[in-house]
């Protein structure tokens, strides 16, 4: 520590007798105390001084960020107000296209699980509809007094229509790529074109067209309808046909009726074709065979018709008969029986050729013939007519030509 001068009254009072303890403190060995004070003194305002300057730079950063929090408050008051401002509670109106996400805090890329877009179009499950409703996905519809869409529907997927009371009616045209279940009765006012089955629970009325490979319904009317392949089911009733239907399968089913319920309102039943045939159906390996043709030529008029044979261009018969026969006796059928008032032909009547005796001697006429039995005999050139019984007297016997 370093000498300091004090004042001569100062002195003369340190030197006094009753002051000898005084000048005893003050020593070389006290200034060591004194020193170590002044050094903790030094420590202590260093450290002073130090946190002054941290108070001071977390003072700049309290300000700092007091700032920030009103920059925030004016950014939250500025969006509060685009908010209401584009979606005013009462009235709300978005501009651009609008998307409802659903995420979790997992997932950085949430689906779109709803789309408006500035056409006016929603989709569900996709962000770029195409219609005034797209649904991908499983569509399902209930209602407690009928639901009825006015516009076009289009569905990616299967559509499901819930029991609706009053049913569902559809005004727009139908399109979907899915198999669509209506669990009441449906109404069509336009096109129908259903990619999948449609299945029915109610009655189904189609004013125009409907398109489908499969319908299975409880009650059908239609308009128009078109099938492309498979089958039509109708489960419990009738189905109505008012314009054309087109099949392009089969229909399968087992009875057709005209139109009317008694012989004064019974409707004719047209087939238009150049052909029909009517065939049997033995599940044979060959198929089924053809047991009725009716068939039109070019170039003749009328039709020609085969029965157990296929008419032909070449063969000019108005009506040919192949009778069967029992495939156990090998025994043939009459190949043409009629029952009445006999038969009338207006020019000929020419009947079958067989010979009694042909070159090898044998009888090649019918081995049983019924009574009646008219035919020519080519080896004799004549007539014969069969006779049974008669005690003797019965067999083939020659007319006798005048």
């Amino acid at each position: 520590m370093s000498n300091f001068k004090v004042s001569s009254d100062v002195d003369t009072m340190l030197q006094s007798a009753s002051n000898a303890h005084i000048r005893s403190n003050i020593g070389a060995g006290n200034n060591t105390q004194v020193n170590d004070n002044s050094n903790t003194i030094a420590t202590v305002g260093s450290s002073v001084d130090t946190n002054t300057a941290n108070i001071a730079t977390n003072t700049s950063n309290i300000a700092t960020n007091t700032t920030n929090i009103a920059t925030n408050a004016s950014n939250i008051a500025t969006n509060t107000t685009n908010i209401a401002t584009k979606a005013p509670i009462d009235s709300p109106a978005f501009t651009g296209d609008v998307e409802f996400k659903a995420s979790t805090y997992s997932d950085p890329n949430p689906p779109n699980v709803l789309t408006v877009n500035n056409n006016g179009y929603v989709g569900v499950n996709t962000s770029s509809p195409s219609a005034n409703l797209e649904v991908v996905g499983l569509l399902s519809v209930t209602g407690s007094s009928g639901e009825i869409v006015t516009g076009d529907l289009t569905a990616n997927d299967s559509i499901t229509y819930g029991t609706l009371t009053g049913g569902a009616i559809l005004c727009g045209d139908l399109n979907v790529s899915g198999e669509t279940q209506f669990n009441d009765d449906v109404s069509f006012i336009n096109n129908a074109t259903v990619s999948g089955d449609v299945y029915i629970n109610g009655e189904l009325d189609v004013s125009q067209t409907i398109d489908c490979p499969h319908i299975k319904a409880t009650l059908a009317s239609f308009a128009g309808a078109k099938f492309e392949t498979g089958y039509t089911t109708l489960r419990d009733n009738d189905v109505t046909v008012e314009h054309d239907i087109t099949v392009d399968g089969k229909i399968i089913t087992t009875e057709i009726q005209c139109k009317g319920t008694t012989t004064g309102t019974a409707q004719p039943i047209n087939y238009d074709a150049k052909e029909h045939r009517f065939r049997d159906f033995d599940g044979s390996t060959d198929g089924p065979t053809h047991m009725l043709v009716v068939q039109k030529f070019d170039g003749y008029t009328g039709a020609r018709v085969g029965i157990n044979k296929d008419p032909s261009a070449s063969n000019a018969v108005a009506l040919h008969i192949v009778a069967g026969k029992n495939t156990s006796t090998q025994e043939k059928d009459l190949g043409l029986k009629v029952t009445g008032g006999g038969a009338f032909f207006e020019q000929f009547l020419r009947v079958g050729h067989y010979e009694s005796s042909d070159a090898n001697g044998n009888d090649q006429r019918p081995s049983s013939p019924s009574n009646g039995t008219i035919i020519y005999d080519s080896s004799s050139h004549s007539f014969q007519g069969y006779i049974g019984g008669g005690g003797g007297s019965g067999g083939w016997k020659t007319f006798t030509m005048t």
